[in-house]
């Protein structure tokens, strides 16, 4: 609350600095309030401080008690208060300034809507209408709330009834606004010209009347066509209506310019059983409109919504027939028929089948008044057939199945799907496929077959004389494969074991050579000893017997320094491996670390392969004077 109360004496001390130039110097400084006197306050201050206040959310309780604590006497606090009060209740206003009255026109339209808005704020507490219900969206939906569009230039057929404060305006050789209000009793008395009956009239039959009267009294210019007159709504009057059978069952005030479909959303929309079309506004006791809700809803006809009159009465009605629709539509629910419409209507009204719907025709659950009942009713019969109370349609998927379809896989250039035409032969579906691969397997293809029991059989056939010939028909669902030379072959491999920078297994081709596959592995590394390989070969044999003890075949090879020569060379097998031998005499460095108190502590090489921890001592120069030669001690990590 500190800053808004700031706020509040920032603003007084800057009007007061247009009353009292040296009183406010002291004010902006001290905030000392003691020497105001209200009465050298203009209207415009007294305006623009109330408007403020009520920007900065100080009310004027809040106000007082703070300009109390400032010094500000009793008496001028009084002053204060009804000079606000005043301001609250009387808007200063010039009659014939049009800015004034616009002013004052909008104040007015605001105090006519809001009973409107107060019956708006309740909405939230309403029953829900079932969603499934077409056209619920239109009362569920709290950003729906079809409020009357205020203010707006009044129609010509707006009729007068007593409360409209209606301006007059003249212009042209004579010039004046004359705001007047609709007596209770439906007359307005225009200065200087006399009283005159106008309720009931429309504004444009209004302005033909109150154009003659005047014309033929004060105002002979509006008669000579030297003047014109105009006349408008300034202060929209509130209206009384009822709605029956809604949600929300009352007697409303509503601006007279609301319409039907404002007064059924303030009601809640139809309750559970009632119609949304056949919606009944009643005039005079006379049904005056049947509204049919649908037709807003699937063409965006706004006819029905017509304005209200005062003492209207919207009955909506218990509904006649209901069906329900599911599946595969569009829009599925609870849709409302009138007498005489079809399933085409109602198809229309859920926006029709889903891509994926089966057309050709839907299945009715009817009630027979014992049971129940199933119809197919084919899509001939759409328009014909008219819907009972009760009715449930269902709209199935189509079949997961293909009618002309057939498949082609393996060694061909185009594999896939492809359509079946009359007639259609092997050869000629290979020829859609751009032919065969060179590495299609030439003496045997397979079709797959559905038997008419949906059981398979395989038809083989000869790709290479299929090519020629054109003697096999297909069939829908046929599924032909053609194998590749490739897919009939064991993956062949070869691995490299030892020192060569990139062992691992390689892929087998033929000619493969053992120079190939080393140079392949990124050659021997620095401990490599090529003159001696061995080459570890898979034995091939029919029967295994005592004396014969062999686990594999070894063949070395010595003497493969030199890579790029053929000689010392030799082919390869598949699932060959190759063992490459480090150096008798290579030994890669060894290092440890010595730490603590040393003199030179730090990573050392072991010179020699018998090196004892005295002599590592004696490299790193000896123990330091703080060293604790007892509680010396060896870390080993074993790899």
């Amino acid at each position: 609350m500190i800053k808004p109360f700031l706020r509040f004496f920032s603003l007084l001390a800057c009007f007061l600095f247009i009353v009292n130039y040296c009183q406010s110097q002291d004010l902006l400084r001290n905030y000392d309030l003691t020497s105001v006197k209200v009465d050298k306050l203009s209207d415009a201050d007294i305006v623009k401080l109330k408007q403020q206040l009520d920007a900065a959310g100080i009310s004027e309780q809040q106000a007082e008690q703070i300009a109390i604590s400032k010094g500000m006497p009793v008496t001028e606090v009084q002053k204060l208060r009804a000079r606000l009060q005043q301001l609250s209740t009387t808007t200063p206003t010039q009659p014939n300034n049009p800015n004034n009255l616009n002013n004052q026109n909008n104040q007015n339209i605001d105090t006519s809507i809001k009973q409107y808005n107060n019956e708006i704020d309740t909405i939230q507490r309403r029953p829900i209408i079932n969603p499934r219900i077409f056209g619920s969206e239109l009362f569920n939906n709290t950003s729906l709330n079809f409020q009357p569009t205020i203010p707006v230039a009044t129609p010509l057929n707006y009729i007068i009834g007593p409360g409209d404060q209606l301006n007059i305006n003249v212009f042209g050789v004579q010039e004046t606004t004359i705001p007047i209000t609709v007596s209770p009793e439906g007359n307005i008395i225009i200065p200087n010209v006399g009283q005159l009956q106008v309720a009931g009239l429309t504004i444009e039959n209004a302005t033909q009347k109150i154009s003659n009267l005047m014309g033929r009294t004060a105002y002979p210019t509006i008669r000579s066509g030297t003047s014109r007159l105009s006349i408008n709504v300034g202060q929209i009057k509130s209206i009384s209506i009822t709605v029956i059978g809604s949600n929300k069952p009352g007697n409303y005030t509503v601006p007279s310019l609301a319409t039907t479909f404002n007064a059924l959303f303030i009601a809640g929309g139809p309750s559970e059983f009632g119609s949304f079309r056949n919606i009944e506004l009643i005039r005079d006791n006379k049904i005056f409109k049947t509204i049919d809700l649908y037709s807003f809803l699937t063409r965006g006809d706004g006819s029905d919504n017509i304005t209200l009159q005062n003492n209207d009465v919207i009955r909506i009605p218990s509904y006649k027939t209901r069906v329900i629709i599911d599946g595969y539509v569009k829009r599925p629910g609870i849709f409302e028929m009138q007498p005489g419409e079809t399933l085409q209507d109602l198809l229309t009204y859920c926006s029709g089948f889903t891509d994926s719907a089966y057309t050709s025709s839907v299945k009715i659950v009817q009630f027979t008044g014992k049971d129940l009942s199933v119809k197919d009713v084919a899509a001939s019969a759409f328009a014909n057939y008219v819907m009972q109370g009760g009715d449930s349609v269902i709209v199935s998927k189509v079949l997961d199945r293909y009618t002309n379809r057939i498949s082609l896989t393996g060694a061909v250039f185009r594999e896939g799907i492809y359509e079946l035409t009359n007639g259609m032969t092997l050869s000629d579906l290979i020829a859609k496929a751009d032919g065969l691969r060179e590495d299609a397997f030439m003496q045997r293809g397979q079709i797959f077959r559905l038997k008419n029991d949906l059981t398979k059989e395989i038809i083989s056939f000869n790709p290479s004389d299929t090519i020629q010939e054109k003697s096999i028909l297909l069939k829908r669902e046929d599924s032909v494969v053609i194998a590749s030379i490739f897919d009939l072959k064991d993956q062949y491999y070869v691995s490299v074991l030892g020192e060569i920078r990139n062992p691992g297994y390689y892929d087998y081709r033929d000619s493969l050579t053992l120079k190939d596959v080393i140079l392949q592995a990124g050659g021997f590394t620095d401990a490599a000893f090529p003159e001696r390989i061995e080459v570890a070969r898979l034995i091939k044999r029919d029967t295994l017997t005592a004396q014969d003890v062999r686990a594999s075949m070894i063949i070395e090879v010595r003497g493969m320094d030199d890579l790029s020569t053929p000689e010392k060379n030799i082919s390869l097998q598949p699932s060959d491996l190759i063992s490459i031998r480090r150096k008798p005499g290579y030994l890669a460095f060894q290092t440890i670390t010595v730490s603590g108190e040393l003199q030179y502590p730090g990573p050392y090489v072991l010179d020699k392969r018998e090196e004892r921890v005295s002599d590592l001592i004696k490299r790193a120069g000896g123990f330091t004077p703080e060293a604790d030669i007892e509680g010396a001690y060896i870390t080993r990590y074993n790899l």
